[in-house]
């Protein structure tokens, strides 16, 4: 039997996936703004999406995703410094 051993990422890879998050939640933001300033009554998306429109509108989800990609940034920062202190 074999041990399950955890790969550690390096900060590069978080620093890619933060800035991917970021993205991601400049596009939904502009995504959702489309769908309020266009003539279409109603999109298909995935229904915890959908949730966090109703609840929040575009602002929440797109803040969200935002918030997790800065976290990243930073995070994968911070860990290229102390690698390379």
């Amino acid at each position: 039997m074999s041990e399950y051993e955890e790969e550690e990422t390096s900060p590069g890879k978080t620093i890619l996936i933060g800035i991917a998050f970021l993205v991601g939640s400049a596009f939904l933001f502009w995504y959702f703004w489309d769908f309020e300033h266009s003539d279409q009554e109603s999109i298909r998306m995935q229904w915890i999406l959908a949730l966090a429109y109703k609840i929040g509108g575009k602002w929440l989800i797109s803040g969200i995703g935002g918030l997790i990609g800065a976290f990243l940034v930073f995070s994968g920062i911070k860990e290229y410094r102390a690698e390379n202190s």
